[in-house]
């Protein structure tokens, strides 16, 4: 009502809330000035979508220092408007754009893996988090898979081996895959994590014959799988 929207907007929680709102209600528009924005930057710019019910600001953080951006300025929300206003914020010279995707219910991941169009996507995890709108692991894992399933041939899935929801990706996908976890049979390997105090931690990171240590600002073995996801 007029006396509900004048209450909003007295108060700076309120009218972010009026602006959210318009925003969320102008996603069409803005999608399809994306998905122009993404067509013309097909040549130029690599684009990184990063998917999973857990840990995906962390490794989107990581992902973008991994690839030259500033970690740090990846911020905000992960669905609907603000990811059209991010593919729309890619400019013609940057090397990689790197774009954190969220749903809370189906038919969502869908519309994003067409918008993003990703070359690379990274999954993170499949947990319950979304079992009160998708019911079921199976289910959310599926919806999820959409961002994998839009790769085309020569783009690149990287997966968390360790997570069997995420590694039965692989099988949705014509995409080169590449694993990352704790497990041995991973591709992108992390052993030895071990508290770096005051710095984080301490991890060796192993990619076929190849070992490096690694100091991050993180504690805790699942911290480690941002990192390994970045590597991967």
């Amino acid at each position: 009502s007029p006396g509900d929207l004048l209450e909003l907007l007295r108060t700076p929680l309120g009218r972010t809330q009026i602006r959210l709102g318009i925003e969320y209600r102008a996603f069409p528009l803005f999608a399809a000035a994306a998905r122009l924005a993404r067509r013309r930057r097909a040549s130029t710019t690599r684009f990184v979508a990063v998917v999973g019910s857990f840990g995906k600001t962390t490794t989107s953080h990581a992902v973008r220092a991994a690839v030259g951006l500033d970690p740090a300025a990846h911020v905000g929300t992960n669905s609907w408007t603000p990811i059209a206003k991010r593919i729309l914020a890619t400019r013609a010279t940057d090397r990689h754009a790197v774009i954190e995707a969220g749903i809370d219910g189906p038919g969502q991941m869908r519309r994003y893996a067409a918008l993003i169009r990703p070359d690379v996507t990274v999954v993170t995890t499949v947990g319950s988090e979304h079992h009160r709108s998708l019911g079921t692991l199976e289910r959310t894992r599926d919806e999820k898979a959409h961002m994998v399933r839009v790769l085309a041939p020569d783009g690149l899935a990287v997966l968390n081996g360790d997570d069997p929801n995420v590694l039965w990706m692989r099988t949705q996908t014509r995409a080169r895959v590449v694993t990352y976890g704790l497990g041995a049979t991973n591709d992108v390997v992390g052993t030895n994590v071990r508290l770096d105090w005051p710095h984080g931690m301490q991890l060796d990171v192993t990619a076929g014959d190849v070992t490096r240590t690694v100091r991050a600002p993180l504690l805790g073995d699942k911290m480690a799988y941002p990192l390994l996801a970045a590597f991967a």
